[in-house]
């Protein structure tokens, strides 16, 4: 999903639709702009309407750049938690992400492989963090999941 700062809209207009990026500076992962194809029709239509301001390979780079106002970053929703100086816009997200865990049979008969497994699975799990609910939590209703047993 997007994120600015307050620096960066200061006496700019927020974006209101994917549409309204036009004219922003917008900074996305290098990763991302290679899965955009895949991701849905308002991402293509993202990529084909937008000029991107920054691409770079790093998430901390990213991160950074956006938080000091460099302009409006898509990154994963979490980052919220990492960085308080960022603010979530008011924009749909761009695509839902999958996680897979996968594993050999030998590692889950092994006790610390079991022990592993189970901690990764408790890292991904909704109860612990909202962003990984099944259905899409804007960061701006996080607190509303935190009493969950974060």
């Amino acid at each position: 999903m997007f994120f600015a700062t307050t620096d960066y809209l200061d006496g700019r207009t927020a974006p209101a639709s994917l549409y309204d990026l036009q004219g922003h500076d917008v900074l996305i992962h290098d990763a991302y702009s290679y899965q955009i194809e895949n991701w849905s029709s308002r991402a293509v239509d993202l990529k084909k309407a937008i000029r991107f301001k920054l691409l770079t390979n790093s998430g901390t780079v990213l991160r950074e750049i956006c938080a000091a106002g460099g302009g409006i970053a898509v990154m994963p929703s979490y980052v919220v938690e990492l960085d308080p100086r960022l603010i979530a816009l008011e924009l749909q997200e761009v695509a839902p992400i999958q996680f897979w865990l996968t594993y050999t049979p030998r590692m889950q008969r092994l006790s610390h492989g079991r022990q592993f497994i189970d901690w990764t699975r408790k890292q991904f799990s909704a109860e612990k963090s909202p962003w990984f609910q099944d259905t899409f939590v804007h960061p701006n209703q996080f607190d509303k999941y935190a009493k969950r047993g974060r």
